[in-house]
Parts: structure tokens; sequence; C-alpha cells
């Protein structure tokens, strides 16, 4: 019995009792750091939903703000598009604006040189213009518009139509379109426009336009020669009268004479001697009738006789150069049957003078 217990006992190995012991160490050592230890936390629904929120909240404001960076961003480059634009729309203007203040003084110094020639040409070549007396052919030079208060004068009467007396007759029944573009009223108007063209710069002028009424496109003042528009309105105005009716100058040249104040210069664009006149007291029938005739069968029209009409001129002119001398110079358009119109009208240029130009075809 004691035998076997030895026996026992020396089979008894100690490394067996050491190993066990040390796995139940560790498993112990483990088992105790895993109920120590906090592996997380747990949170409630409630809370994962706010943290939800709140992560959706700043996900749609990051996007907000990414929009309003991307509009702001694209601002900014139109902003600096504009402003590219407008620098170099001031880089055009500037070059612009330097272009045309070269090409401004270069004008000027060519207008200045323009007007310094054309009043050496005027001096050097005065206008050349034919000159009708009674009988015979001559030419005058130095045709110049001057004088301080220049009055022009238009005939606007039915003669200014045609220079033959069957044409004037026939045209007369015409259209006023036709009236107004007939070659003579046409070359009148020329001359007109060719006198307010050459008024001196100092100078200031009216416009009269006459048949049997007379009426004046300035409103009987008198405007300057640097006054371009009101220049153009009252040549316009005249422009626009048709030639019809007789020849009353004497109406014209009392206008003239009892302007205030009055012209110092006249000049007088006409075909020949009046055919109407203002009343004359005491004049009889009798003595009316033998200033009209009957014409010839070739033109059988009746007209106030060529002694007539210049009664009617001597007339118009006593009041004129009464009690005044004005420089009246006259620009006599050719008519037939008128024999005593040119020597009338040189009479009345040489007694104020003024000169007396019978044009040629080609001018102005």
């Amino acid at each position: 019995m004691v035998v076997s217990n030895k026996k026992k006992r020396s089979n008894f190995n100690p490394l067996n009792l050491s190993f066990l012991d040390i796995m139940s160490c560790g498993l112990g050592a483990v088992i105790l750091i895993f109920l120590i230890l906090r592996h997380g936390e747990s949170n409630s629904p409630e809370e994962n939903s706010r943290i939800l929120d709140d992560i959706e909240m700043a996900k749609a404001s990051m996007h907000e703000t990414k929009i309003k960076i991307s509009n702001e961003s694209q601002k900014i480059i139109n902003l600096k598009n504009t402003i590219q634009t407008i620098k170099n729309e001031r880089v055009t203007l500037k070059q612009t604006i330097l272009n045309e203040t070269s090409l401004k003084e270069r004008s000027l110094k060519q207008n200045k040189a323009i007007g310094t020639a054309l009043k050496d040409l005027e001096s050097e070549k005065p206008d050349i213009v034919e000159v009708k007396g009674e009988g015979e052919r001559q030419y005058l030079t130095g045709l110049k518009v001057e004088g301080k208060r220049i009055l022009l004068i238009l005939d606007s009467s039915a003669s200014m139509l045609d220079e033959s007396i069957i044409n004037i007759i026939q045209k007369s029944f015409l259209s006023d379109q036709v009236k107004e573009a007939s070659d003579k009223w046409v070359r009148a108007k020329k001359i007109l426009k060719w006198l307010v063209a050459r008024l001196p710069l100092e100078s200031q002028f009216s416009i009269l336009t006459f048949n049997e009424r007379v009426k004046s496109h300035t409103q009987y003042s008198w405007l300057s020669a640097t006054d371009g528009p009101g220049t153009q309105i009252s040549l316009n105005d005249a422009f626009k009268e048709i030639p019809q009716k007789g020849t009353n100058l004497e109406k014209a040249l009392v206008i003239a004479a009892e302007m205030n104040p009055k012209p110092d210069s006249v000049y007088l664009i006409t075909d020949g001697l009046p055919t109407k006149g203002e009343p004359i007291k005491g004049i009889n029938k009798e003595k009316l009738n033998k200033c009209f005739r009957i014409g010839s069968k070739k033109n059988p029209v009746r007209n106030i006789s060529s002694e007539c009409r210049l009664e009617l001129f001597k007339k118009a002119l006593r009041a004129y150069v009464k009690d005044t001398n004005i420089k009246t110079s006259v620009i006599l358009l050719p008519i037939e049957g008128d024999p005593k119109a040119a020597a009338s009208f040189w009479a009345l240029s040489n007694r104020t003078k003024g000169t007396l130009i019978s044009p040629s075809q080609d001018w102005p």
C-alpha cells in the first residue's frame, strides 16, 4: 500500500502544473481587461436622428455656399470683362478724340488758307459778266457784294418764266411744278444764292420777292450774314415762290426806302421794266387805255406799251431816290419786247453808283 503511493508521486511532472497556471492567469487577465475597458458608446435613436439632420443641413449649407461662391465668381469674371471692355473703349475713344482734334485743326488751317486764297482770288480775278447796254454789248469786271446792310430783291412776276412773251403766256397756264422748274426762274434763284454766298461776314441782309405784291423772307428785318440757319431758312422760303402776275417795281422800292434802318446797298434781280404801279390820283380812263396796245398777229395779246412801262419805272424811282441815294445794282435777265429796260436800269445804277450787269448764259 505504501509502495503504491510512492510510485504515484514518482510519476508527477512539475512542468504540466506551471503551464496550466500560466494559461489561467492569462485568461483571467484578458477577462479583467475586457471588463474594465469600454468598447464604444451607444447613442439613443433621437440623438442619432439629430446628428443625421445636422449632417444633412451641413451638406445643404455647403451646397448653397458652393452655388453662391460660383455665382460670385461668375460676377467677378463678368465685372472683369466689363472693366476690360470699358478700358478698351476708353483707349479707342481717346484715340478717336485725338484723331478728330487733329482733323479739326487741319480743317481749320485749310479753311483759313482757302478763305485767304478766295479773298486773294476775288481781289485779283474779279467776276466777269456780260453787260448789255442799249444797242451795244460790253463786259464789266469787279462785281462784288458789299455793304453793311444789303437788300436783295428778286422779281417773281410771270415774266421770269421765260425769255419769250408767247412762252411766258403758255407757261402761265401750266402747273406750279412746271413753273418752278423753268430754266429762267431756276437761273434767277441761282443768282440770288450766289449773291447770298458772297455776303461780307460783317454785313446784315434782307430778302424781298415781288410781283404785284411784295413779300419779305426775313420778316422785314436784318439778318446777320454769319447766321447760317437763318440764312438757309430765308433762302428756302424765297425759293418757294412761283413766278406769276405782273411786275410792280414801285411797291418793292417803296418798301426798300422805308426800311428802318435803311439799306446802304440793294441788288435787284429782274428782267425788265414794270407792268404795274401804285394808283395815280386824277388819272382818267382814256389815258389809262393808251397805256395798252393790241399785239401783233404772231402775239395777239393785249399788253402794256413800252412807253407806259417806262413811265411806271420813272414813277417808281421818284420816291426811291428822292430822299435817299441807296447804292443799287441790277442783274438784268433777258426778255423780248422791252428795248428800253437796259438803258433805264443803267441810269438807275449809274445815278446810285451801282452796277448794271446782264450775265452770260453760263453764269452763275
